[in-house]
């Protein structure tokens, strides 16, 4: 789902542009969270897909690949979801329940990790574009190889901010070639973007901020907190004295009455309680795990958590099931 209403107040968040060969990024890497990609992908060809013939969906893949290899002449860098990020429980949850209730066969689709192994053959094999499985979602994989690369990601989804990229490509649709284009590094007048006003003062803290309070796949509730919207959020944050982190917002938002009935209707007693909260869903950004290119285990910010291992370098190969690092089954590995 991503962040919920955060696009709207940064720069590039309020209009669609279109025509990806108009982006003009042939000189560097493109890094691409591919995920949203395949699942457009299944959705042109859902009957067949939901069927199991992933073929369809594949051919559009592979079709899509080529366009921006050989018309926009990007030089990508494909990732792809691996195994589940089990802070990401709560979200994994709702979309469970949307698709069991969902009442047309789009309301079904989901990447499965049959499909995303083809497709990371296709694309390495086939197509000869490089094409990795991430550790985890593809997320902060993409946002790490942006921030320390200094590239421009494509995605679509909005969390790649609050992992820290700097400027973003946030598509909509792959095939309208719908996009927006948010960039935390222009110029604006002060008040035209008063989050944006806020991160340039504060850094990208203000957005895993954003996140808890507002609502994204790490949040108990789709909404975060419930009774926070842009205006309490921005109220809260104002009223902070000295340095802006979950313990400082957790104060400034008992310091208001209004504020403090909205901590209590969430079943938050306490600052502390607030503080913990918020807390956690920054740690969740900022503490992500990775792999490097080598398939060392890394944070976010290069440090080594765990050296390679036959394992992950198989599984960020795609060469075991992306989500369970089990072998294949003989029948995937028969379309591989």
């Amino acid at each position: 789902m991503g962040i919920s209403d955060l696009l709207p107040h940064l720069p590039g968040g309020k209009s669609y542009l279109q025509d990806f060969y108009e982006l003009r990024m042939e000189q560097n890497a493109v890094p691409i969270d591919a995920a949203g990609l395949l699942w457009q992908c299944a959705l042109m060809h859902s009957s067949e897909y939901l069927s199991g013939n992933l073929l369809p969906a594949l051919i559009e893949w592979t079709q899509h690949l080529n366009y921006f290899r050989s018309i926009c002449q990007w030089k990508m860098r494909l990732y792809l979801d691996g195994m589940n990020n089990p802070h990401k429980e709560f979200e994994n949850e709702r979309r469970r329940l949307r698709r069991d209730s969902a009442e047309h066969e789009h309301g079904r689709i989901r990447n499965t990790p049959e499909y995303l192994a083809q497709a990371a053959w296709i694309a390495k094999n086939v197509l000869k574009i490089p094409c990795y499985i991430s550790k985890e979602e593809a997320d902060p994989q993409v946002a790490y190889e942006a921030v320390s690369k200094g590239l421009v990601p494509v995605t679509g989804d909005s969390d790649l901010i609050a992992y820290g990229a700097v400027k973003v490509i946030l598509v909509k649709s792959y095939s309208r070639g719908r996009y927006r284009v948010i960039d935390l590094e222009v110029d604006t007048e002060p008040g035209e973007y008063p989050l944006y006003d806020l991160y340039k003062d504060n850094g990208v803290i203000v957005f895993q901020l954003y996140a808890g309070c507002r609502g994204c796949d790490f949040t108990n509730e789709e909404c975060g907190i419930k009774g926070i919207g842009f205006t309490a959020f921005m109220t809260i944050a104002s009223a902070v004295e000295g340095d802006l982190n979950a313990l400082t917002f957790s104060k400034a938002m008992w310091s208001s009455d209004n504020t403090k009935q909205i901590a209590l209707d969430n079943q938050m007693e306490s600052v502390e309680q607030v503080e913990t909260y918020l807390q956690h869903i920054i740690n969740i950004f900022s503490d992500a795990t990775i792999y490097d290119e080598q398939s060392n285990t890394i944070t976010m910010k290069g440090m080594t958590v765990e050296e390679a291992t036959d394992a992950s370098k198989q599984h960020m190969a795609g060469l075991v099931n992306t989500r369970t690092q089990d072998p294949h089954t003989v029948e995937v590995m028969d379309k591989m």
